[in-house]
């Protein structure tokens, strides 16, 4: 093996290995988790006096558009980046279980805001999610 590709291969490792130690373990989504066709609603949080979320993604850590409180379209679009399922044993259909905490891949964001979001539907009952990510648009 050549000098500069024993040092491109030793860069390489290092480079992986700081990665490694500086980016903490991510909690994937579980498979089927999902959001899609509920509609949240929050009080006095992320910014809005209400605000709704209708996740149409089957994907946990989809992008999600804010509503106002007349389901307007608020011009913003929600990144999560953690999920928390606060209360919603019937959730648990969704592979989703109260308590737990479920984190996207990547870094952190770095200015996060954390959304509060309450539920209930006839299959599911009542549940409470807390998004952490950022708002863009």
């Amino acid at each position: 093996m050549s000098r500069s590709l024993r040092l491109t291969v030793g860069a390489a490792t290092i480079a992986a290995a700081l990665a490694a130690a500086i980016l903490p373990p991510a909690s994937a989504a579980p498979p089927g988790g999902s959001l899609r066709g509920l509609l949240l609603t929050g009080a006095d949080t992320c910014g809005f006096k209400t605000v709704y979320v209708a996740p149409q993604a089957p994907y946990l850590f989809a992008p999600v558009r804010l509503l106002g409180e007349d389901f307007s379209p608020t011009g913003g679009l929600l990144h999560p980046y953690q999920v928390t399922i606060v209360t919603g044993e019937g959730l648990k259909a969704r592979h989703l279980a109260p308590g737990e905490t479920y984190t996207g891949p990547g870094r952190p964001p770095k200015e996060p805001v954390t959304c509060s979001f309450a539920g209930a539907t006839k299959e599911e009952g009542e549940f409470e999610i807390m998004i952490t990510g950022t708002i863009r648009g």
